[in-house]
């Protein structure tokens, strides 16, 4: 879901030209670029820090809940940045918001569909993945 809504978002944005209007109203292309990462980056705190609540409270209780929580925030930012990748190749919100979920899959499902990941050739083949 988020990834999906931040790809939609951000396609949605570039489809209603706003970029262009805010650039000429002087804002800067790297002052417009953060402030998405700056979205992705908050989002993915905050479902980092519940999902790590969570899980300390449930599921991995004696798990240390700083390496929880910055395990599942880093994964966010991969996912952040790789969405940010995503965006570019679509122009209209909604296909980018349908497919972005499943290129996600697409790219993160090949890492744990090989049955022997100990050949180096397999590793060098999965260090393109997410």
């Amino acid at each position: 879901y988020f990834i999906g809504q931040y790809v939609s978002s951000m396609v949605k944005e570039k489809e209603d030209r706003i970029k262009e209007g805010m650039l000429v109203m002087g804002l800067s292309p790297a002052a417009f670029k953060l402030s998405w990462y700056l979205l992705g980056f908050f989002e993915g705190f905050v479902i980092s820090l519940t999902l790590s609540i969570v899980y300390c409270a449930s599921y991995f209780g004696n798990s240390s809940f700083f390496l929880l929580f910055m395990l599942l925030f880093l994964f966010s930012t991969s996912i952040v940045a790789g969405a940010n990748l995503v965006a570019c190749f679509f122009s209209k919100a909604q296909i980018a918001g349908l497919a972005a979920p499943f290129i996600f899959l697409a790219t993160v499902i090949p890492r744990f569909a090989t049955s022997n990941p100990d050949s180096l050739f397999m590793l060098n083949v999965l260090s393109a993945f997410p």
